[in-house]
């Protein structure tokens, strides 16, 4: 009978960390949880929301920035700047797995402060930005409460405007935001229909929540089909088959959507 051989220690331990996707150390170390943001608040009606409170948070349990890692106000144009935040922690993590785009996940909420200056937190939206910075567009609305949605100049849009529609002699166009509910994947979709009004401000002339039944995981911008413009998203529901299942809908004067079955 042949001798087993035995496995020499050193193998087995680059075996365990090559299989591994991070690995604690008990380091104390300061990590980056949000990144440097600069960006603009702005309001409905298009115009900037002044002395705004802002917030970043890491952590998806801290649903209105309760905990937040860093904070801002808004000055006279809507425009905000906050530091990357940091924390400390006890245990290091060895990511062994790269990142090339150096991606980081994080949540922003919004709101005002009260009568003895604390800031108020409302709303919150999740984004995906990097560790090297972000820059924001964000818009503060009312869809059943206070809201917020923003789009990145990295790529992510909560913010899609685009279309044409008539009613009433008035002309304006469609603004569709994304918006979470709760911790449940993907986002509701809600359709206001915007008109110009005096001073370069716009109008809110209608809010509606696309009756898709469920969240949806993408929405592309209203496109125009012999006269009549359509809105196309992406569930998060699958088809049987499972491939992607694609909702359509047909707008219309302020208020009206209408689900199709297809073009």
């Amino acid at each position: 009978m042949a001798a087993s051989a035995a496995v020499p220690v050193a193998l087995v331990t680059v075996a365990v960390l090559t299989l591994s996707a991070c690995i604690p150390i008990p380091v104390r170390n300061t990590q980056v949880v949000t990144p440097s943001v600069r960006g603009v608040l702005t309001l409905s009606d298009g115009t900037p929301a002044i002395g705004a409170a802002v917030a970043l948070t890491a952590s998806w349990k801290d649903t209105l920035c309760a905990k937040p890692t860093v904070r801002a106000i808004t000055d006279s144009a809507g425009h905000f700047r906050v530091p990357a935040g940091e924390i400390d922690r006890h245990i290091f993590w060895l990511t062994l797995m790269e990142n090339p785009g150096g991606w980081m996940g994080y949540y922003l909420c919004a709101g005002r402060t009260d009568s003895t200056g604390t800031p108020v937190y409302r709303a919150r939206t999740e984004l995906a930005g990097t560790i090297q910075g972000d820059s924001l567009s964000c818009l503060t609305f009312v869809w059943n409460n206070e809201r917020v949605a923003c789009n990145t100049y990295r790529g992510g849009s909560d913010i899609i405007t685009g279309g044409r529609w008539t009613a009433a002699g008035e002309t304006g166009t469609f603004r569709v935001l994304g918006v979470q509910v709760g911790r449940s994947y993907g986002e509701r979709v809600v359709v206001q229909w915007v008109a110009p009004v005096a001073d370069g401000r716009t109008a809110v002339r209608a809010t509606v929540d696309l009756p898709t039944g469920a969240n949806v995981a993408a929405v592309d911008k209203p496109v125009e089909r012999n006269g009549r413009w359509y809105l196309r998203a992406l569930s998060v529901k699958r088809t049987k088959w499972n491939r992607d299942r694609w909702l359509l809908f047909a707008l219309g004067a302020p208020g009206e959507v209408r689900e199709l079955s297809g073009w």
